[in-house]
């Protein structure tokens, strides 16, 4: 399945959360050690947002962390949709989801890009 780019380029399109290397199943980690990642981009958390963003964690997001075990969580930027402006509301949504990335008992680390990228 493609995604289709300009200029008629075509690329393979993953969900987040679960891209599929070339064998085309999830593997865990080979050694306890090896790093796995989430990344996540773009959330633009903001009241219209909201619902669908829920949705997104709680039926997938969640249930795949808790699934794969990732050593890190990776938020690449754009985490709100607003501007010069702030909304506590926006923030405690963010909040509560880190939390809950940070209260699993695996300890994963989490590493925020803060601004647009």
């Amino acid at each position: 399945m493609g995604l289709a780019f300009p200029y008629g380029l075509r690329r393979p399109c993953f969900p987040i959360g679960c891209a599929l290397p070339h064998t085309r199943q999830l593997s865990r980690r080979s050694a306890p050690d090896d790093p796995v990642w989430f990344l996540l981009a773009d959330a633009h958390i903001g009241v219209k947002t909201m619902p669908r963003l829920d949705t997104f964690f709680s039926k997938h997001f969640f249930p795949e962390f808790d699934a794969q075990l990732p050593s890190h969580v990776l938020f690449l930027g754009d985490t709100f949709n607003i501007r010069g402006a702030t909304d506590p509301t926006h923030h405690r949504f963010f909040t509560d989801i880190l939390l809950k990335i940070t209260a699993a008992q695996w300890a994963p680390q989490v590493h925020l890009l803060v601004g647009n990228q």
